[in-house]
C-alpha cells in the first residue's frame, strides 16, 4: 500500500532518447544544423558567467519580450518551453473531468497532459485523404461544455494552416461559450499566420511561442505565453519563484539582439524545403506541407514507411516514422541547410531504400 502523501494517479512516461552527436536528427522538428563556430565563439564572447552568485533578473527578458513584439510586458508569461504553457493552462484552466479539444495527431504532451490532469479530451481528426481540419467540425464541437481548445496553427504533424478568419471564428465561438483558445504557435516563423494581433482584441486567447523551433535553441527550455493582462496574472500564481535561469536569460536576450542569424537560417530552411519538395514531385513522390520546418513524405504504404524509417537510422539519419492515422504511410522530415538535407535526399534515394 502507498503512502498517504500519493494523492495523484499515476501513469507511465518515457524519456525521448538523445541521439549521439554524429546522428542526423530529423526527427525532433528543431534545427538539424550545428551553429558555426563563429556564432559559437561570438555568443561566448558576448556572455557573462560574473553573475552566477545571483539571482536572475527575469524581468531583463520580459522588457526584452515587450521590446520585440511591441506588447507591454504585463502580457507576458515566460515557461519551460510551450509545454511549460502547456502545463500551467492544464493546471489553472482544468479540473478532472474538464472537457478539452485537441486536434488530432498532436504534439505528444497534450495526450501527457489531458490524462495527468483527468481531462477529457475531444479530439476533432485530420482528414485522410486532405490532411486538414475541418473548421464547420471544429465549430461544432466548441459548446457550453467545453473549457479549453487548443489549437496548433501550423497544426504539426499533420500540417494544416488555419487562416486569421478561420482564427477569429474559433475564438469568437469559444468565448459565446466561456472557453480560452490556446493558439500553439511554435512553427509560426516558417510561414504560418500569427494570432499575436488578436490578443487585444479578445479576453479569451492566449498565444503560446517557443525558442525550440525558429529560433533553433532547444537546449535552453524557454516559451513564453501572450495573453490580456488580468489572464496573465491568474496563470502567474503559481509560478516558479524564478521563471527561468540567468543563462537561458542571457542567451534569450543575445538571440533577440542577434535575430539576423536566426533569421537567415529560416531563409535557408524555408529555401531548402521548396527545394526538397520539387525534387521528391519530381521523383514522383507525394509530399505535404510547406508552412513549417518539415515535410511529409508519402511513401504509398505503412510497411514501406516504417521500412525506411528503419533503414535511415541504420545510415545514422533518424526521421519520424510509424505516424499515427492518417498519416501512416508517411514520414516526417526536419528541414535544414540545402547540404544537410542533400545527405537525406541521396539516402532516400540509394538503391538499397527504393
Amino acid at each position: 500500500m502507498r503512502p498517504k502523501y500519493y494523492k495523484a494517479t499515476a501513469m507511465d512516461r518515457i524519456r525521448i532518447p538523445v541521439p549521439p552527436n554524429d546522428i542526423l536528427e530529423m526527427h525532433r522538428n528543431a534545427r538539424i544544423d550545428n551553429y558555426s563556430k563563429e556564432i559559437e565563439q561570438k555568443l561566448k564572447d558576448d556572455l557573462s558567467l560574473m553573475k552566477l552568485n545571483r539571482y536572475p533578473d527575469v524581468d531583463l527578458l520580459y522588457d526584452k519580450l515587450s521590446e520585440l513584439h511591441s506588447i507591454p510586458n504585463d502580457n507576458f508569461l515566460i515557461t519551460s518551453g510551450i509545454d511549460g504553457g502547456i502545463k500551467t493552462v492544464f493546471e489553472m484552466c482544468t479540473e478532472p473531468n474538464s472537457n478539452i479539444i485537441c486536434l488530432t495527431p498532436t504534439y505528444g504532451m497534450y495526450y501527457v497532459y489531458s490524462q495527468a490532469y483527468e481531462t477529457n479530451m475531444i479530439e476533432v481528426k485530420s482528414k485522410e485523404h486532405s490532411l486538414s481540419v475541418d473548421l464547420d467540425e471544429l465549430l461544432e464541437a466548441i459548446d457550453d461544455t467545453i473549457d479549453v481548445i487548443f489549437i496548433p496553427n501550423p497544426h504539426v504533424p499533420v500540417e494544416h494552416i488555419f487562416s486569421l478568419d478561420d482564427i477569429g471564428k474559433i475564438i469568437q465561438k469559444a468565448r459565446e461559450s466561456d472557453a480560452l483558445v490556446f493558439m500553439d504557435e511554435a512553427y509560426y516563423m516558417f510561414g504560418a499566420p500569427t494570432a499575436i494581433d488578436l490578443v487585444s482584441t479578445y479576453d479569451n486567447l492566449v498565444v503560446a511561442r517557443t525558442f525550440s523551433k525558429g529560433m533553433g535553441l532547444p537546449a535552453i527550455r524557454l516559451g513564453y505565453l501572450i495573453s490580456n493582462p488580468d489572464f496573465i496574472k491568474f496563470l502567474e500564481t503559481k509560478r516558479f519563484a524564478h521563471e527561468t535561469n540567468s543563462l537561458t536569460i542571457d542567451i534569450a536576450i543575445w538571440a533577440i539582439e542577434h535575430m539576423d542569424i536566426f533569421e537567415e537560417y529560416i531563409d535557408e530552411v524555408c529555401s531548402t524545403r521548396d527545394w526538397l519538395i520539387s525534387e521528391l514531385h519530381a521523383k514522383g513522390y507525394k509530399t505535404h506541407g510547406d508552412k513549417s520546418n518539415t515535410i511529409l513524405i508519402d511513401l504509398g504504404s505503412k510497411e514501406k514507411a516504417d521500412f525506411i524509417t528503419d533503414e535511415l537510422k541504420r545510415e545514422d539519419i533518424w526521421v519520424r516514422g510509424y505516424l499515427p492515422s492518417p498519416v501512416e504511410t508517411y514520414i516526417l522530415v526536419t528541414v535544414g541547410e540545402r547540404t544537410t538535407v542533400e545527405k537525406f535526399y541521396s539516402k532516400l534515394l540509394s538503391s538499397s531504400l527504393s
